[in-house]
């Protein structure tokens, strides 16, 4: 097989200084689709420098799957494809041709299979999310999680939501300096609409124009410190209302909200709401009425994210969640990502993934965990 040439002279010129100090491993991700997950490892088994300046990595040929390869200073990331770098299948060696390129035993490679990706990340931005430190975590789990894909093949948007939920950027290219200005400036307070992140968010996937002969993988990251506890229905207050309810984590009072801006309307404890007489209950997914109580809004609400994401998985999404600190309820994000942890996994459904950041310094990794099973994964 024909070597590959790795034009390297777009590399930012930081990322070269401490690269020609560093050395070099290569590792890959391979097979990490339909049920199962597979990594394999492959070590370089030789670097030559050629009488013309090239240099020559060489491996244990690769299986038959085109991938693209990437580099990082650390073996956690954050990750950075090579311009042009692209390794055909059955491929064993790589050629670098840029003589001034001197390898060492510390970079980190590893290849990543070549296809398209749709993904969308919703964030919790409620205001339990509020605690010194978060924004700046965030910050820097998304740009871990950013930094493999490719603004070229792949589409990333941002979602997120509190009381109300938001596009913040649609999901498209470019996305990597859009989603870090949104999140940078993202204002954290209000209740926990975990609905209406994942409604926009299949909406942002749906959305993406698709070639007919492409066959992109589809996800989205779902990043939580808590359950839900606001859900949204019409009723019939005179006319046909819209209205967001509930924004309470326990008791008995609700509140109704306005599904714009999140302004509080009214509020009940388990009888009629003042801004809407004419109702006095609400239907349940489970096909009964329900009095406004916080307990049943959040049972509710809970349910809802887990028959959407059910819904999401259907059309060939998968689901993955990012629980934040101690105390989050892992079964619950365990079986909106359908993870095989998850006590009622379903194996015919998109496989997902809970990944759990006990505190704001595990966060980065987290979402690098996640990024490095999604860039993995291609359909077949």
């Amino acid at each position: 097989m024909r070597p590959i040439l790795i034009a390297l002279k777009r590399l930012a010129g930081e990322a070269q200084t401490r690269m020609n100090k560093l050395g070099i491993w290569l590792f890959s991700m391979l097979a990490w689709g339909g049920l199962a997950c597979a990594q394999t490892s492959f070590s370089i088994q030789s670097i030559q420098h050629t009488t013309n300046g090239e240099t020559v990595l060489s491996w244990p040929s690769v299986p038959n799957v085109t991938y693209n390869v990437q580099f990082a200073l650390s073996a956690g990331g954050p990750w950075y494809d090579f311009p042009d770098g692209r390794l055909p299948a059955y491929a064993t060696s790589l050629v670098y041709t840029d003589s001034s390129f001197v390898l060492a035993p510390q970079v980190f490679y590893r290849l990543r299979k070549d296809c398209s990706r749709i993904v969308t990340i919703i964030l919790d931005r409620s205001g339990s999310m509020a605690a010194p430190g978060v924004l700046s975590a965030i910050e820097a789990g998304v740009t871990n999680f950013l930094s493999g894909f490719s603004e070229i093949n792949d589409s990333v948007g941002l979602v997120s939501f509190s009381t109300v939920s938001t596009v913040d950027v649609p999901t498209g290219t470019p996305f990597k300096s859009p989603i870090a200005a949104a999140v940078s400036s993202m204002l954290l307070s209000g209740s926990t609409f975990m609905q209406g992140g994942l409604t926009n968010a299949l909406a942002q996937e749906q959305g993406v124009v698709v070639l007919p002969s492409a066959s992109p993988s589809k996800a989205v990251v779902l990043l939580t410190d808590g359950a839900p506890n606001t859900i949204q229905d019409t009723f019939n207050c005179g006319s046909p209302t819209l209205w967001n309810y509930g924004g309470v984590d326990s008791g008995s009072v609700i509140k109704f909200f306005n599904p714009t801006n999140g302004t509080v309307i009214c509020s009940t404890s388990g009888g009629v709401p003042p801004c809407c007489p004419e109702t006095t209950a609400f239907l349940s997914i489970d096909g009964t009425s329900k009095t406004f109580t916080a307990a049943n809004v959040n049972t509710e609400a809970a349910a809802r994210s887990v028959q959407f994401a059910n819904g999401m998985r259907a059309q060939g999404i998968a689901v993955y969640t990012i629980g934040l600190g101690v105390g989050v309820d892992e079964t619950f994000l365990q079986e909106v990502a359908n993870d095989p942890l998850s006590p009622v996994y379903n194996p015919a459904q998109p496989l997902g993934k809970a990944i759990f950041a006990t505190s704001l310094t595990n966060l980065p990794a987290a979402f690098q965990q996640v990024a490095n099973q999604i860039l993995s994964n291609c359909p077949p």
